[in-house]
């Protein structure tokens, strides 16, 4: 993908749409970092986000996973990952509009070194299992 120039930017011609099991993923990994004082995209148990995914159901097409610490209001958080300030590739930005996603799942929990950390979650689509 290449990096999207934000004044240029159109708006998603679909919206993402909430999905219970990636939530439950997000809220898994959010709650094993944030307890232990972890980060990035693998958990405690070394599980990827798509391991944690799987966990709940299946994840169909493209899946990504976008983390921020240090921030508890919503607004703040998605304007970061918009920005994405000092992020190589703009991953996070990309991953907001990125037309592959249809639907996601997000988290906000505490953090024990960075007081709250946030876990969004995104796939083209997920059906969820029994468990979830």
């Amino acid at each position: 993908m290449d990096k999207i120039n934000l004044q240029a930017q159109r708006p998603r011609k679909y919206p993402l749409d909430w999905e219970d099991g990636v939530f439950l993923a997000a809220r898994d990994h959010c709650l094993d970092q944030g307890s232990q004082g972890l980060v990035g995209h693998y958990g405690s148990d070394n599980s990827s986000p798509f391991d944690r995914m799987d966990r709940f159901g299946t994840a169909y097409g493209l899946k990504a996973e976008n983390i921020a610490y240090g921030r508890e209001i919503a607004f703040d958080i998605v304007l970061d990952m918009f920005i994405d300030d000092g992020v190589v590739g703009r991953g996070h930005r990309l991953n907001l509009w990125g037309e592959a996603f249809g639907v996601t799942g997000v988290n906000i929990c505490p953090h024990t070194d960075y007081e709250f950390m946030t876990v969004v979650l995104y796939a083209g689509d997920y059906e969820i299992n029994e468990y979830g």
